[in-house]
């Protein structure tokens, strides 16, 4: 259901939950980066200590790429979503459904490196 008379409270409510969420990704990858320095990988103890944190700190992309998908939502609901296109490079929807893909592919392969580092 579209609503015919929209305050600009829910469209900028719509642009914060996008902006909080690309930050929150940004932020994130920032922080992933520079768990990586300084790069020990003959060292078990930080591959170990590297996993751990990697997947303590994996609700901060999580709740990101969620909030963004809520902007989206509010965005539909309120009737001021731009019409859908094709896929495109320049769709920031795209790029987080790759983003989506690549943190649930890295999660998934740090599941055997924890184990085989643990034991």
């Amino acid at each position: 259901m579209k609503g015919s008379n929209i305050s600009p409270v829910p469209a900028l409510a719509a642009k914060f939950l996008k902006l909080s969420g690309i930050i929150m990704v940004l932020f994130a990858i920032i922080n992933s980066i520079l768990l990586l320095f300084p790069l020990n990988l003959g060292d078990i103890e930080w591959r170990l200590n590297f996993t751990t944190q990697i997947i303590e700190r994996g609700i901060l992309p999580i709740l990101g790429i969620a909030l963004m998908f809520c902007g989206y939502g509010f965005e539909e609901i309120l009737g001021i979503a731009p019409p859908q296109a094709k896929v495109s490079w320049s769709n920031l929807k795209f790029w987080i459904y790759l983003l989506s893909l690549f943190c649930g592919i890295m999660f998934l392969l740090l599941i055997p490196l924890h184990i085989s580092t643990a034991v």
